[in-house]
């Protein structure tokens, strides 16, 4: 049985998937891990090559929520592990997460944005400030939890934004958390594409705004433009 299960939420990211797969597979060498892929219902031919490649690939309803669900579900390893399309991990991650004690529950690794620029290292403490406060994790930040006790607490909620922060917010409030002391690069093309300060902005106000009670439905709309 694989002691971790990466489990990666996917739709139409075909052009992404040579690079992540080939850092996933140096992966391998360092712990006993397998990878899942749950595909949302791409149409960009991500499903044939990952097949083609030899990966897990499962069929899920679109939505990160769903789609992480269904990989747990099919899940082997003991930790299991949510990664984005966009984000890389460095072998060093499941060093420390085995040197984690056993009342360590879930947690999330440091991010670090693949943006040579002061402002992107302003937002990487940003984060960390927010996360130190809050006690909340977003899955930039790659969040880590024990199968069983993701289990226990039902998963994600079936809802189209903000699952990573309601699970964040649940295991917070019972369970032991760890910070690895390791950094995941994530995308900043959406920062850049939308400019810091706005979304800076958008993001606090979409968290503040599902903290009143917003509608999660309203707030994908805000996030993604109406785009389902």
């Amino acid at each position: 049985m694989p002691l971790y299960s990466v489990i990666i939420p996917i739709l139409n990211e075909r052009a992404k998937l040579p690079n992540l797969c080939e850092a996933l597979s140096q992966l391998t060498v360092c712990a006993a891990v397998e990878f899942l892929f749950v595909d949302g219902g791409s149409e960009d031919g991500s499903v044939v090559w990952l097949k083609q490649n030899n990966f897990t690939v499962i069929t899920a309803q679109k939505g990160r929520a769903y789609q992480m669900n269904a990989g747990a579900k099919l899940a082997q390893g003991e930790w299991l592990i949510f990664l984005h399309a966009d984000t890389s991990m460095p072998a060093t991650f499941f060093t420390a997460l085995a040197a984690q004690p056993s009342h360590v529950a879930w947690g999330h690794a440091r991010v670090k944005l693949d943006d040579n620029t002061h402002i992107a290292r302003w937002v990487e403490r940003g984060i960390a400030f927010r996360t130190a406060i809050s006690g909340v994790a977003t899955g930039d930040q790659t969040l880590f939890v024990r199968r069983n006790i993701f289990n226990a607490m039902g998963g994600y909620e079936p809802i189209l934004l903000m699952e990573d922060v309601a699970l964040s917010c649940k295991l917070n409030r019972y369970y032991d958390k760890a910070i690895l002391p390791v950094e995941v690069v994530t995308s900043s093309r959406k920062w850049r594409k939308n400019g810091y300060i706005k979304t800076i902005i958008l993001m606090w106000c979409i968290q503040l705004a599902y903290v009143c009670g917003v509608s999660t439905n309203r707030l994908h709309r805000w996030y993604y433009g109406g785009r389902l």
